[in-house]
């Protein structure tokens, strides 16, 4: 007899600084195939990238003296505003008291390639 509930599912594995992405997503990517979304490009908007983290690398980019230099500051304060950003200071905390380590540190193993490691 179908009770009309979903099968169990299996827990997903614990999340840690270490834990390779494509590990994460894997049954996203099994749900993908199921559900027909193949053709579909589906983004995560709520990723909680870290997109600070290369700021050092973006500000040389920057041309207008004033902006650049607005730019560099915000280096060099911990707890300040971010400059040029629209990040807020205080979402910079969101590991809700180490049970989402998503911005601790950055720790999954990637490749040596000569690519940016955000790409």
């Amino acid at each position: 007899m179908d009770s009309g509930l979903d099968q169990t599912r299996e827990l997903p594995q614990e999340i840690t600084t270490k834990t390779d992405t494509r590990d994460i997503l894997a049954r996203e990517t099994k749900y993908q195939r199921e559900k027909g979304f193949n053709d579909w490009t589906i983004v995560d908007v709520d990723a909680h990238h870290s997109e600070m983290s290369s700021w050092r690398e973006v500000v040389e980019y920057i041309d207008d003296p004033i902006l650049k230099h607005y730019g560099t500051e915000f280096q060099s304060r911990t707890g300040g505003a971010p400059g040029l950003s629209n990040a807020m200071p205080g979402l910079r905390y969101q590991d809700i008291g180490g049970r989402v380590p998503h911005q601790t540190k950055i720790e999954e193993a990637v490749q040596e390639t000569s690519n940016h490691r955000d790409v």
